[in-house]
């Protein structure tokens, strides 16, 4: 589940990925010590910043390149 959020890519509108990878990460989820109060009982630990995934990192990479190219005329 992680691979997947860490691979999804949804641009132009927000999502709540960063925040089911911050739970899917979270030592007790990994340890199924869950309930209907996880989400309060955690809620320091779920407020920390997410990580940024490999795929936000990879197309901000294109985006740049793409700019750059661009900007000295070359088009894909």
């Amino acid at each position: 589940m992680l691979r997947a959020l860490d691979e999804c890519v949804i641009a132009g509108v927000p999502t709540t990925i960063a925040y089911h990878q911050l739970i899917l990460d979270s030592e007790a989820f990994r340890n199924a010590i869950v309930d209907t109060g996880f989400i309060l009982k955690h809620a320091e630990e779920l407020s920390s910043p997410p990580k940024e995934s490999k795929a936000r990192v990879f197309l901000t990479d294109v985006v740049k390149q793409r700019k750059a190219a661009a900007k000295a005329g070359v088009n894909y």
